[in-house]
């Protein structure tokens, strides 16, 4: 999932998009892919997956701080989901968004 703010100040320039990482989810004990059906919340908090986009392809995305979170929620201006991030059969369904 993305979050993107295009008039919050970024690292580098205008805009911040704020990336949750998967590798957390598939680490919590409701998110490992079993190829049934699954229910995702996530966290908007600091410190639970959320990663900050650096604006720099030569430097890697970083954690996203508390006032990442508050500056993206207050502008927002684009949620992105991916329903299908795995490899398996390409068969996907999203409710309750």
């Amino acid at each position: 999932m993305l979050l993107e703010c295009a008039e919050c100040i970024g690292p580098v320039g205008r805009g911040i998009t704020l990336g949750y990482s998967m590798a957390t989810l598939a680490r919590s004990p409701n998110g490992a892919f079993t190829g049934a059906p699954l229910r995702v919340s996530l966290p908007l908090q600091e410190g639970k997956g959320w990663m900050k986009d650096s604006q720099n392809s030569l430097r890697p995305w970083t954690q996203a701080s508390q006032c990442d979170i508050i500056q993206v929620l207050s502008r927002l201006s684009k949620v992105s989901i991916l329903g299908d991030w795995t490899a398996w059969h390409e068969t996907v369904a999203l409710d309750d968004v």
